[in-house]
């Protein structure tokens, strides 16, 4: 008999880890698997596993994917399992470095096959949650998060206005196209099936917390309890004291992990004395971003970019995200 695996993808900036500190875990009736914070082991499949899907990697995933999916399917009992793992999404619109290669983005039609990949369709039925976020508000939150460690070291992202033109005046930007929700759900649709696609707006999150939560735990077919549903929505939030969101700080320490990762892939830094110093230290060569707020133009720039690709998204499965916003 066939196992039912529920992947939450993404979009990261949706309230991800908040439900994956203080939701998912304390579900009943369901077995999570990760992501997990406070923990040696952050998920229960394997890492190159974890990596295959974060990396889009079809051909690891129909390689490895015979034996994790059984060592899988032999692990859990009658209930479900919940996989969170917001990254195979950001994968679409945050660049990795790969080698010799430079910076390399992953696709939905990639990512959407190494899941059926991995998880073998003769163990597991998959069902695929996608949260959105209207792109307004993405955009920017997202570019907070991830300025340091990648798009501070694109010459063409170096700032946020060179990246809010690069999304509004580039069709072909991979950041552009990752966040056209139309373009990234239909892939994911056309291998999972439309009927085993659960695409849910941030914004009832925003405005009612337990109703997005009832949302979730109906789609996997497990008891509501409004006694789980978090109170605090306020984890991993980007806002700072001034205009615009807070960016990451780089530090000595994370500049000189990144040059070594680089050059010596197998070294690792050691810890105490000296790199502990190193991770308290701000970098003095921390890049400036700039501001990083729409102002009106800009915004209504990219509602422009994105409203007719929302429009047909929202009607397409019954979102109603005209009442949030999205255009």
């Amino acid at each position: 008999m066939k196992k039912q695996l529920y992947l939450h993808i993404g979009y990261p900036k949706t309230a991800t880890t908040l439900l994956q500190k203080h939701f998912y875990p304390k579900l009943e009736g369901l077995r999570y698997l990760g992501i997990r914070y406070g923990e040696g082991m952050r998920f229960s499949i394997p890492e190159q596993a974890v990596q295959a899907l974060v990396y889009a990697d079809r051909d690891q995933a129909a390689t490895i994917g015979p034996e994790v999916s059984k060592k899988l399917y032999d692990s859990l009992r009658e209930q479900p399992a919940l996989l969170s793992l917001e990254k195979i999404v950001g994968s679409f619109f945050t660049p990795r470095r790969s080698g010799t290669d430079g910076w390399v983005w992953a696709n939905p039609e990639a990512a959407a096959d190494a899941i059926r990949s991995l998880f073998v369709s003769d163990l597991f039925d998959i069902k695929v949650i996608i949260t959105l976020r209207k792109q307004t508000a993405a955009l920017p939150s997202k570019y907070a998060q991830s300025f340091t460690s990648a798009y501070s070291k694109i010459p063409e992202l170096e700032t946020f206005t060179k990246f809010i033109d690069s999304v509004c005046s580039d069709p072909n930007s991979p950041v552009r196209r990752g966040y056209d929700f139309e373009q990234v759900i239909l892939p994911f649709e056309q291998v999972l099936g439309r009927e085993n696609l659960l695409i849910l707006p941030y914004e009832v999150f925003a405005e009612n917390p337990e109703r997005f939560c009832m949302i979730l735990t109906d789609f996997m077919g497990i008891k509501h309890n409004p006694d789980l549903v978090p109170t605090n929505r306020r984890e991993n939030v980007r806002q700072g004291t001034g205009p615009g969101k807070q960016h990451s700080r780089a530090t000595l320490w994370s500049q000189a992990g990144n040059g070594v990762k680089r050059f010596f892939p197998r070294f690792k830094l050691p810890r105490g004395g000296v790199f502990d110093l190193l991770r308290s230290i701000r970098s003095p060569w921390q890049a400036d971003p700039g501001v990083i707020a729409l102002d009106d133009e800009s915004r209504k720039a990219i509602e422009s970019v994105y409203a007719d690709s929302n429009r047909r998204i929202s009607s397409r499965y019954g979102l109603n995200l005209e009442q949030f916003g999205y255009w």
